[in-house]
């Protein structure tokens, strides 16, 4: 077992799976949300520090086996995959308002 399978485990499934598809969803709706929705460079940081725990708590309860069904992995499993698209939504449409500011 490598470390990125021990201690990264919603990062190894996107790399060996399809996962990429939700990362891709996820993606999408932070980039839209923070474009559309929130508008303010603050909002959308403090949007995208949300989705980053989220994340990193999905990966603490896959890691840590505090998962106690199939069902919880699995969902800690999309919703860490979906919110670390959403983290990156969130940052590129920060930079995109950033420049739509300066217009």
């Amino acid at each position: 077992m490598t470390t990125v399978e021990k201690y990264f485990p919603i990062l190894d499934e996107l790399f060996a799976s399809d996962m990429f598809i939700f990362l891709a969803v996820g993606f999408v709706l932070g980039f839209f949300i923070g474009i559309v929705v929130l508008r303010v460079i603050g909002r959308i940081v403090f949007a995208a520090v949300c989705a980053f725990a989220l994340y990193a708590v999905c990966e603490g309860v896959l890691a840590g086996g505090a998962a106690v069904s199939w069902f919880s992995e699995i969902a800690a499993l999309f919703a860490g995959t979906t919110s670390l698209g959403g983290f990156g939504g969130f940052i590129i449409s920060m930079l995109a308002a950033s420049l739509l500011r300066r217009k």
